[in-house]
């Protein structure tokens, strides 16, 4: 789950990936609460009866788009995760990474 102060620090980025997600909750109400992780659980919860580990997990699922450089993100085993900086391909025949463009 990704922590208070990474999704604090990083609310402008994601607001919008929220709001669509969780289209019926409209962008003022994103606004107000302002990366705040627990009350935005809330809130979705109250909005269309999820538990909070739904709410989690399909959080969790959106903010992997990400890339929060520096922050840790940690799961449920702890474990430290940071999303992919980019898709790119692996040549097998030339050994070498590339970025697709």
């Amino acid at each position: 789950m990704i922590s208070q102060d990474v999704l604090k620090k990083h609310w402008d980025e994601v607001k919008d990936e929220i709001q669509k997600a969780w289209n019926g909750i409209s962008m003022a109400e994103i606004n107000k609460v302002d990366g705040n992780r627990d009350e935005l659980c809330d809130l979705i919860q109250r909005r269309y009866g999820l538990t909070e580990t739904q709410v989690y997990d399909r959080m969790d699922k959106i903010l992997a788009k990400f890339d929060f450089e520096g922050d840790e993100e940690i799961g449920e085993l702890g474990a430290t995760r940071m999303p992919p900086k980019s898709a790119g391909s692996f040549d097998k025949e030339r050994t070498e990474y590339r970025e697709d463009t």
